[in-house]
């Protein structure tokens, strides 16, 4: 199960990082400290999010690295046809800027990802595997969740907070 938490650097600035099973994820951390340097609460947001989208692939035994368009669309429909007590509903309890805020946080965290995975000092023969365990690029994921958004909130009429 992954988990957010706080963590402090060694100048006691904190941040935030992603665990799974209390052990920090590398790439989930560094992508939330990133966001720290800017503004903690939206790392804190953002990590709520994507802890939200880690746990619902860990429960489908899919590691993030290995996610799919399918997946991916099955996520956002999960969360139009799911309400907070994950019961089956028409008539979901959530916002249309929530949804954007799970749209920025997934496809941002792919997208830094994917560039941090090109440019990294990770050695040749591990950027390769890492790259080739991407299924997808940010830019599909950004694609698939607008038209799934598209098609099925005008459908379920979510509610505007």
């Amino acid at each position: 199960m992954y988990k957010l938490k706080k963590a402090l650097d060694n100048n006691e600035n904190m941040f935030y990082v992603i665990c799974k099973n209390d052990i920090p994820d590398f790439y989930l951390s560094l992508y939330l400290k990133q966001k720290s340097i800017n503004s903690i609460e939206t790392a804190k947001t953002y990590g709520e999010k994507l802890t939200f989208y880690l746990n619902f692939l860990d429960k489908r035994k899919i590691d993030y690295k290995e996610a799919n368009i399918e997946v991916i669309k099955n996520f956002f429909l999960y969360l139009l046809n799911f309400d907070a007590k994950n019961e089956f509903s028409n008539n979901p309890k959530i916002g249309s800027s929530t949804f954007k805020v799970y749209k920025s946080s997934i496809v941002d965290f792919y997208r830094f990802f994917t560039t941090y995975s090109k440019t990294s000092i990770v050695s040749n023969e591990n950027k390769t595997d890492f790259l080739n365990k991407l299924q997808l690029s940010w830019k599909e994921i950004q694609d698939v969740i607008n038209i799934t958004l598209d098609l099925h909130i005008k459908t379920y009429k979510v509610n505007e907070k």
